[in-house]
């Protein structure tokens, strides 16, 4: 080897040192520097709040003292942002959460929730919400949305106050049984066809089902039975077993564009959709 090619190899095992060197200083001087930075504010942004009110400031400064009190003036590297993260991800409201901190001393917390498309409030005490990620979430804990109300009584595949994935929810229940998960499966994807119509989901603002509060009734085969409550005109919709629901729901369509919109939407009392190929009505 020649002499020029030792002296590179020389500058550059020194280039690589020095570079080192200096990445070891400027860490020790970033960690010494966040040891003198005290924590002054705490900001919360709600990214989705005006869509979603359900968690609000005061419910995540409560979450936020559960964890550990963030108190003025504590040293900034105190406050562990992974770890803050992680404990508001668990929460079954939240679908997200970014937590990190500036050089001023902020620490900042920014969320985004779940986005309700049910909620479930029967009469066994039963009362949560279904999320559009298939989540679990109990009532509360800030006010209410606006999604359809399912209401009436029907067996659940999982215990009173879950909160979780609806995937694991037959882990942790003693009510787990086939027929009752595949039914509020079928009653969830009714849900989701509701909200997929712009119409519907503003149409039809309660469910209420009935008939399906025995362990047995789902096992023999049998279906509850659906009721709609809409949101303009004074009828209650007769809908049957969540069989043929997109046919029901074309009908019934049909029946609100040749008949109400001309004869007015409080002529009836019941519009029954149970029968193939019929609608049977009840005047008031």
């Amino acid at each position: 080897m020649k002499f020029g090619g030792h002296i590179r190899i020389v500058f550059s095992t020194v280039a690589w040192c020095a570079m080192f060197a200096y990445l070891v200083f400027a860490v020790r001087m970033c960690r010494g520097g966040q040891e003198a930075i005290l924590l002054r504010t705490v900001e919360i942004r709600i990214a989705d709040a005006e869509n979603i009110p359900i968690v609000d400031r005061p419910t995540v400064e409560g979450w936020l003292k559960e964890y550990a009190p963030l108190r003025d003036s504590m040293p900034l590297n105190r406050a562990n942002t992974g770890e803050i993260k992680r404990f508001l991800e668990d929460k079954p409201f939240v679908r997200r959460a970014d937590v990190y901190t500036d050089m001023e001393g902020k620490l900042t917390v920014e969320l985004w929730q779940r986005r309700p498309i049910a909620r479930f409030a029967l009469r066994n005490g039963y009362d949560f919400y279904v999320s559009d990620d298939m989540y679990v979430m109990p009532a509360g804990p800030g006010g209410s949305i606006d999604v359809p109300l399912v209401t009436g009584s029907f067996r659940l595949p999982f215990e009173q106050g879950y909160a979780g994935k609806l995937a694991g929810a037959e882990a942790r229940s003693v009510n787990f049984s086939e027929e009752s998960c595949l039914y509020f499966g079928k009653l969830i994807n009714f849900v989701r066809l509701i909200g997929s119509s712009s119409f519907w989901d503003a149409q039809i603002v309660q469910i209420n089902v009935e008939g399906g509060g025995s362990a047995s009734y789902l096992s023999a085969g049998k279906e509850p039975e659906i009721e709609l409550i809409p949101r303009v005109g004074r009828h209650l919709i007769l809908f049957g077993n969540l069989e043929d629901t997109q046919e029901k729901l074309d009908k019934l369509m049909l029946f609100y564009d040749r008949v109400l919109d001309y004869e007015g939407w409080e002529q009836y009392r019941t519009i029954d959709l149970r029968y193939k190929d019929q609608i049977v009505c009840t005047r008031r």
